[in-house]
Order: structure tokens, then C-alpha cells, then sequence
């Protein structure tokens, strides 16, 4: 599996991504239902959630990630 290039940022990965996907594999999501939830857009966000987190904006879609789990 490849390592998509927007989970990198200025050379280095995006710093609450490691977070998310946790909440993620948390939530019973494999490898691939998280690559696409993250780059699913998402109309109550708006947009998609990597792009979210790489402005730094982790708390929405930490939200999100976390509701998936209940």
C-alpha cells in the first residue's frame, strides 16, 4: 500500500492525522474504509476531512471520527 501524499506536510506528516486514524481504527475501520472516509467530503464540515487536517482544524473532524465509534 502506498502512503498518500497528503497525509504529508512541508516533509513531514500531518500532525493530527496519527490521532484521527486511531479514532478511526477504533471505531472497526480497516485500512481502507479510512483512507476514504478521510477523502470523502463531508457537506457538514464542509469538505473533506485530510484537507481539514492539514489546515490544523482537527477538532471537527475528531468529532466526526468519534461518532463513528459510539
Amino acid at each position: 500500500m502506498k502512503i498518500p501524499e497528503l497525509f504529508f506536510k512541508d516533509s513531514e506528516p500531518v500532525p493530527a492525522l496519527r490521532g484521527t486514524i486511531t479514532l478511526l481504527d477504533d471505531a472497526g475501520m480497516d485500512d481502507h474504509q479510512i483512507i476514504q472516509w478521510l477523502f470523502t467530503d463531508d457537506e457538514t464540515l464542509p469538505g473533506r476531512p485530510i484537507d481539514h487536517l492539514r489546515k490544523g482544524a482537527k477538532s471537527e473532524v475528531r468529532r466526526r471520527a468519534q461518532a463513528l465509534a459510539l
